[in-house]
């Protein structure tokens, strides 16, 4: 089980501590104040100069804008949550990563792969598919999910958008006698990335430390899942003790290693599950910095 836990309630409002770099790409930061939990979630921990321009525009466009203007909306407002006006790129559709379609002709090329061009907005997966930590001992196979929204990983794209796509391809070519979709089965969903996004701002504020250069090309550009699920992680609710809008750091005992973890919730009252991002190993003390948060 965890072992020097340390909590940060959930009405800890302060900026703590000026970063002076984007947390996301080490370059220059714009001097904005970086809301570790989405503000549009009540998030009130708040670090000073730590993203820039161009980094706060994937986040916001990608995973962030998405899941808070759209996917998460309806529930969000009904429960009163901080509304902050968003750009209409939340919404726009876009051709989906990763998915391609596979033209099959007559004549050679018999076979051709070129990427889709069928948009749609990329859906969340659901939380469930995030593995427990071990230190937790649950068996994922056997876990309800325990998530009361309704967040499915249906086809990210509409049929409509698909059939066009085939029709056009194939009108444009007599000798094409089968046009298919690919879907990207195996890409990381939003969620996975704002669990990473968050567990890098947590990760620095309670311990000064920053990402591994791969956490980030991750947060910034997506990736596969089983990469993804070394880094980001989730339980139900009853697996982990926490109040709601807390966040926890602590370190866990896994295969001899003292694995360095942070928890937090999203969206609470309607996700009844802990996510966690696993920052890797350390054997030192926690830092001095948060000892006023114990």
């Amino acid at each position: 089980m965890p072992a020097n836990l340390y909590n940060l309630p959930g009405d800890f409002d302060d900026t703590f501590h000026e970063v002076g770099v984007c947390l996301y790409c080490r370059e220059n930061p714009d001097g904005s104040v970086e809301h570790v939990l989405p503000e549009a979630l009540n998030g009130r921990i708040k670090l000073r100069n730590a993203t820039c321009i161009e980094c706060k525009k994937i986040i916001n466009s990608e995973f962030e804008g998405p899941l808070l203007g759209y996917f998460w909306k309806e529930a969000r407002n009904a429960r009163g949550y901080r509304n902050k006006k968003r750009g209409r790129g939340s919404k726009i559709a876009r051709a989906v990563p990763g998915m391609t379609i596979t033209i099959t002709r007559k004549v050679p090329p018999f076979k051709e792969i070129r990427p889709s061009q069928s948009k749609g907005i990329v859906t969340p997966i659901m939380a469930l598919q995030l593995q427990s930590p071990s230190f937790l001992g649950l068996d994922d196979r056997k876990t309800p999910s325990g998530s009361k929204l309704n967040i499915h990983s249906g086809s990210p794209v509409s049929f409509d958008h698909i059939n066009k796509e085939q029709a056009e391809v194939k009108a444009s070519d007599p000798n094409i006698v089968k046009v298919s979709h690919n879907f990207p089965g195996t890409k990381a969903g939003l969620i996975h990335r704002l669990v990473l996004k968050v567990g890098c701002g947590l990760l620095w504020f309670f311990w000064g430390q920053e990402v591994p250069e791969r956490v980030r090309a991750l947060i910034l550009n997506g990736g596969d899942l089983l990469v993804m699920d070394q880094f980001a992680k989730s339980a139900p609710r009853e697996a982990y003790e926490i109040a709601n809008h807390e966040a926890h750091t602590f370190t866990a005992e896994e295969d001899g290693e003292h694995a360095i973890y942070v928890a937090f919730t999203l969206l609470p009252e309607v996700i009844d599950r802990v996510f966690f991002f696993r920052a890797g190993t350390n054997e030192c003390e926690l830092p001095l910095r948060i000892s006023r948060l114990r």
